[in-house]
């Protein structure tokens, strides 16, 4: 009652001039007066908390921005429910995040919520088309209870208008290759579907048989990971500018409850620990190997390194990762491999990625809208992970660039007026190229990208491609990296112009030499004599500087 109350509505009676009722006046509302209907029944509701009457009037929702929609739907589409690996790491995440939770709230619940996901995930198959069974009519009355989750946006009237105007002109459409990709489209879909609604649905059955009510349990069940359906005032106007701004505050907001609960700050110390535990027994297995593993695989996925130095990896979700990899900077700190100034400066890194919600990167890329951060990230050579687009010079990166982003280059240079030594009116790098595409074509590009390089590559080299570009593959199992190497060799040369070294970072620069002295990438560029006197100037180069500073 301190919130909100509801009652009949009043009416004043009117009547012609023979006294016959001519129809029923309602009385005028109040300020906090919202009228519903129960049941076919006109009910006031009376809301005394200002929050929730601001919410209900939808004063200050704020619209989006109409002009970024099309491209912000375009571009969801292409990272998330038409990717097929989003299908992959969406359920893994999910399922962390909906079991972490869960065990946070109901620790003896989440056994038995882990036996009942595949049955779920069938029925909700079963009830999409249109079959029956047990699970597929519980999936079905957990929606009647409010359980279904939107997908990204609530649209306003005039959004699903303009939609439903669009869907009718598609399906109108005889066009054969339309007709084929809304095949494709509504059967990718319908795996998403399946597999961002299944730990959800065992969540409400097992709520259920443990006596909570259907709708309390659809409403936990909801909100168990990201509930695309809430948003905040600015939430609109967010979403349009940063594309998954909303996912991004959602995520660190769930997480924030559970940690309150006696049993969330154990489960985020059990990922410190597990965190380290892991780096540590990596590092028996092969510690050259495990050294080589780059910062982003280290602190996002679960990795278990094998003894052939590939490893299985399963991805961390947003926010916890950041504990597990707290774990992981502690050991590499204790062994010697990372000062306390780079353990922090990756730690903070870690943090930007796991729980800012308008995207990693430097100020300037935190800043742009989501749809111009391509061509910021090409203004300052730094892509989202702080790594370069263009080689630098010399070449310490590995990068190789897609054959056709060389070919259209070359092309571009040749007809402007250009050659081989002399750049034309229009001399954009290859490595440009790549990077818009794989931005502007998302997880799908990328995908479609890797299958035909790869299918092209073993054709014609007969040599198997690298697991990180493996479609699907790459989710489950991860490599070292040459270009790890590469990189922590180049930063520590131009911090060693101003800084001294201490005899631990000294060994780990001369360990990351001779790695890549092992590497096999640059002998494409150079002969092996080269490239050992290349690499003797760099060593030779970091003595002078550290010389200089004595």
């Amino acid at each position: 009652s301190d919130i909100w109350s509801a009652k009949g509505v009043k009416h004043i009676p009117r009547f012609d001039k023979n006294g016959e009722l001519q129809y029923l006046d309602p009385i005028d509302l109040k300020q906090n007066e919202i009228e519903v209907k129960i049941e076919g029944k006109r009910k006031i509701i009376t809301i005394n908390d200002p929050a929730l009457l601001s919410s209900m009037q939808r004063v200050g929702t704020g619209k989006s921005i109409s002009w970024l929609n099309t491209f912000n739907t375009y571009f969801r589409n292409i990272n998330t429910i038409f990717n097929p690996e989003f299908i992959i790491t969406n359920f893994t995440r999910d399922l962390q995040t909906g079991l972490f939770n869960l065990s946070a709230d109901h620790k003896s619940l989440s056994k038995q919520v882990l036996k009942n996901i595949v049955k779920a995930q069938l029925g909700i198959r079963s009830n999409i088309k249109g079959k029956d069974s047990e699970w597929a009519r519980l999936y079905q009355e957990y929606k009647d209870n409010g359980g279904k989750v939107g997908w990204f946006d609530q649209m306003t009237l005039e959004d699903k208008t303009k939609n439903l105007e669009s869907l009718l002109k598609k399906y109108k459409s005889k066009s054969m290759v339309g007709n084929s990709l809304r095949v494709v489209q509504k059967a990718v879909m319908d795996w998403n579907e399946m597999v961002e609604m299944g730990v959800r649905v065992a969540t409400y059955k097992v709520l259920i048989d443990n006596g909570v009510s259907p709708k309390k349990s659809a409403q936990y069940s909801k909100n168990l990971t990201v509930n695309f359906n809430k948003k905040g005032e600015a939430g609109a106007v967010l979403n349009s500018l940063y594309v998954f701004s909303n996912a991004g505050i959602q995520g660190p907001a769930r997480l924030f409850q559970m940690s309150k609960t006696k049993r969330g700050k154990q489960i985020i110390a059990g990922l410190v620990a597990s965190g380290f535990i892991q780096s540590f027994l990596n590092r028996l297995v092969d510690d050259e190997e495990w050294e080589q593993y780059s910062d982003y695989d280290k602190d996002n996925y679960w990795l278990f390194l094998m003894p052939n130095g590939k490893s299985m990896s399963v991805k961390l979700p947003y926010g916890y990762n950041v504990f597990k990899a707290t774990g992981g900077l502690l050991e590499e700190m204790m062994f010697g491999d990372l000062s306390f100034p780079d353990a922090g400066k990756r730690f903070l890194n870690t943090l930007d990625n796991g729980f800012n919600p308008f995207g990693g990167g430097s100020l300037l890329q935190v800043a742009t809208p989501t749809v111009g951060d391509p061509f910021v990230q090409i203004y300052q050579n730094k892509n989202f992970f702080g790594g370069p687009i263009m080689p630098e010079q010399p070449p310490y990166s590995p990068k190789t660039i897609r054959t056709p982003s060389k070919n259209v280059a070359e092309w571009l240079n040749d007809v402007t007026g250009g050659s081989e030594d002399v750049s034309g009116l229009i001399d954009v790098s290859p490595e440009t190229l790549d990077h818009l595409y794989e931005a502007y074509s998302g997880g799908v590009g990328k995908f479609v990208a890797n299958f035909i390089e790869n299918g092209t590559t073993l054709a014609k080299d007969g040599k198997f491609p690298a697991l990180n570009n493996i479609p699907i593959v790459r989710q489950f199992a991860k490599e070292s990296s040459e270009w790890t190497s590469s990189k922590i060799v180049y930063e520590m040369i131009n911090e060693s112009e101003r800084k001294r070294f201490s005899k631990e970072q000294r060994q780990k620069f001369s360990r990351h030499i001779n790695y890549m002295k092992k590497g096999e990438f640059n002998r494409k560029r150079y002969s092996k004599s080269e490239w050992l006197e290349y690499l003797n100037k760099l060593k030779d180069e970091m003595s002078q500087n550290q010389s200089s500073l004595k």
